[in-house]
């Protein structure tokens, strides 16, 4: 066991540090083999999806030339607004004043009349001046504890029901169809060469399948098409 465990020391690293080429070559092909796995999925994912989606293919003649007709439901959403009435808890303020009586120090004048001496005709030389004895009013300021009503405005909150109507948007899916209409070839039966077995002309069946398939071009040209003369210079709109 000693020996094994000191050959395990010796050969590890070098086995991490220079790997085989066998190694290596396993490696780049495991490599490679994830690739062509990645890109064979994602060619079949159109395949796939067009499956899903539900096509519907058919073919028909018409006016000489073969179409393939090709039909697909897709699933579209559609979103509607709608107006719910719920009912919602609402608090509203309400205000009451109460009258709380409170206790407070005031500074009362308390007048009292007092006699008091006063010389009368200092100032008189014609008589000898007396004195007289005369009320005379003194004001002093005390304090008094008196209780008066003091307001205080209290706040509560209220909870009343109110009805609102509340958007609410509602999501749906709805098939919509699309039709595609391509020109595959010649209609079945019809000869390679010459006239059409039909009565109409292979120029009117062109025209006919040029005015059906829209994007499909039948006289051979590319490209634009020009005016045969002048654009006008002044406008045909009448004020």
């Amino acid at each position: 066991m000693v020996r094994r465990a000191a050959w395990r020391q010796q050969c590890w690293p070098t086995r991490i540090a220079n790997p085989p080429a066998e190694l290596r070559h396993g490696g780049q092909d495991t490599m490679m083999s994830r690739c062509k796995l990645a890109v064979i999925c994602l060619a079949l994912v159109p395949a796939l999806t067009a499956d899903l989606a539900g096509d519907e293919v058919t073919e028909y003649d018409q006016n000489g030339l073969r179409y393939r007709e090709t039909k697909r439901i897709v699933p579209r959403p559609v979103y509607e607004t709608q107006w719910v009435e719920q009912t919602r808890e609402v608090h509203r303020p309400t205000f009451t004043t109460q009258s709380q009586p409170t206790t407070r120090t005031v500074y009362v004048p308390i007048t009292e009349y007092r006699t008091q001496p006063v010389l009368v005709g200092r100032w008189n030389p014609f008589i000898e001046p007396y004195y007289e004895y005369r009320l005379v009013p003194v004001t002093r300021w005390e304090t008094r504890q008196e209780t008066v009503n003091v307001p205080i405005v209290r706040q509560q909150n209220s909870a009343e029901k109110q009805i609102v109507k509340v958007p609410v948007t509602k999501m749906r899916y709805e098939n919509e169809e699309f039709i595609r209409r391509e020109i595959v070839g010649r209609a079945t039966g019809q000869p390679a060469t010459g006239q059409p077995a039909t009565a109409q002309p292979a120029s009117a069946a062109a025209s006919t399948a040029a005015r059906e398939n829209p994007t499909v071009r039948r006289d051979g040209r590319i490209g634009g098409i020009s005016l045969q003369g002048d654009p006008p210079r002044y406008g045909t709109s009448t004020h």
